[in-house]
Formats: C-alpha cells, sequence, structure tokens
C-alpha cells in the first residue's frame, strides 16, 4: 500500500478525492470477497495496486464530468477512475453484459456511493437517449476489442462529441494500420508495456 500511495500521490492527479486510498482498500475487500465465490478475477493485491494506477495515470490534469466505460469487467479501468475522481464526475455509464460482473459492480455502487450507471447489456444495444441526455465527455475501453471493432461500436459516441481513451497492448501497430483509411486523430502515451490511445471525436477541431 505505501508503494502504490506514493506512485499515486507522485502524478499529481488533479481533484485527486480524499476519500481515494480508503475507498480503494474498501474495494479491493469487496472484490476479494465475491472472488471466493464467483471467481472475477486470478489478480492477486500487488496486481490489482497495477491495474488501479494503469487506470488512472493517462488521466493526468484530463478533464471530464461524464464517461462510459465499454466492457468494464472486474472494474478497470471504471472503478478506479470513478474513486480518484469523485468530485468532478456527474455520472459514470458502467457497461457489462455478463450478469455476474454486473451484480458485482451494483453491490460495489451501493457500498461505495458511486455516482454510476450500469447496464447489463452490449453497448451496441444503448440508445443514446438511455443516458439520460448527458453528453458524454469521454469513452473508456481495456482490453475488450480490437480497435477498429470499438471504433465501430461507439461511431455514435465519437460523432456526438466523445473522446475515447483505449487501455492497449504490443499489438496496438497492428491495430492502427487498420484505421489508415479513417479521418481519425489521435495520441499515443506509453508507459512500460502499456500503451493509451486517445482517439478525439469525429467533430473536434
Amino acid at each position: 500500500m505505501k508503494d502504490f500511495k506514493e506512485k499515486i500521490l507522485a502524478l499529481e492527479l488533479e481533484n485527486l478525492s480524499k476519500t481515494f486510498f480508503d475507498e480503494v482498500e474498501n474495494y479491493i475487500e469487496t472484490l476479494n470477497r465475491w472472488n471466493r465465490v464467483h471467481n472475477l478475477t486470478r489478480m492477486n493485491k500487488n496486481e490489482i495496486y497495477h491495474s488501479i494506477f494503469d487506470s488512472v495515470f493517462p488521466l493526468t490534469n484530463f478533464k471530464f464530468q461524464n464517461f462510459l466505460d465499454i466492457g468494464t469487467g472486474a472494474c478497470f479501468p471504471a472503478i478506479p477512475i470513478v474513486l480518484a475522481f469523485k468530485s468532478q464526475i456527474q455520472n459514470g455509464f458502467l457497461v457489462e453484459p455478463r450478469i455476474k460482473r454486473s451484480s458485482f459492480l451494483h453491490v460495489l455502487k451501493n457500498e461505495l456511493k458511486l455516482p454510476v450507471t450500469i447496464f447489463n447489456k452490449r453497448v451496441e444495444e444503448i440508445p443514446l437517449e438511455s443516458f439520460q441526455n448527458t453528453h458524454i465527455d469521454l469513452i473508456t475501453s481495456r482490453a475488450v476489442a480490437d480497435t477498429s471493432i470499438i471504433l465501430k461500436i461507439a461511431k455514435k459516441f465519437l460523432e456526438n462529441g466523445s473522446d475515447i481513451l483505449l487501455f492497449k497492448g504490443s499489438n496496438l501497430k497492428n491495430e492502427l494500420e487498420k484505421l489508415n483509411n479513417l479521418n481519425i486523430k489521435y495520441q499515443i502515451f506509453q508507459r512500460n508495456e502499456r500503451q493509451y490511445l486517445l482517439i478525439k471525436a469525429l467533430n473536434s477541431s
């Protein structure tokens, strides 16, 4: 915990929640409790800390109020983002079609009083109206699908002015080659083996 806390504080995240570290421990405790019965993840505590750090690392000085996470799974990157930036987030929309994992998200929402809305369905099945006429500033997704597939899924949000942040690995270069004919703007940030791909909204200047 000490090393994790030092690494997070070194990021100098703007508006880091004062309750972040306590709520991280509550999250890990709840995850471990569910894991014993439902096998949500095989990560140990150090690996969970690593994934939490990985989730918030690219969001230093990133401004957003409402975000959508596609394929939330056992909570990365969505839950660490909500815990870290509670003071600036109005709503986090978490999309997880698997019942066991979406049930766990509902437990976290209630126990940690998270400002989130959970959809137990595929994102393709959710009309824009379901987001309560809220503008989605940012879309996140980690290890869900190839970049071209995510773009196809999220096209309606890109056209509506949302940015996309994807948590990718070493195969990103090959994935980007498939996007050469698309008119998209993107930036790549890298930390060790992790590559973060930020795709700008289609109507951005």
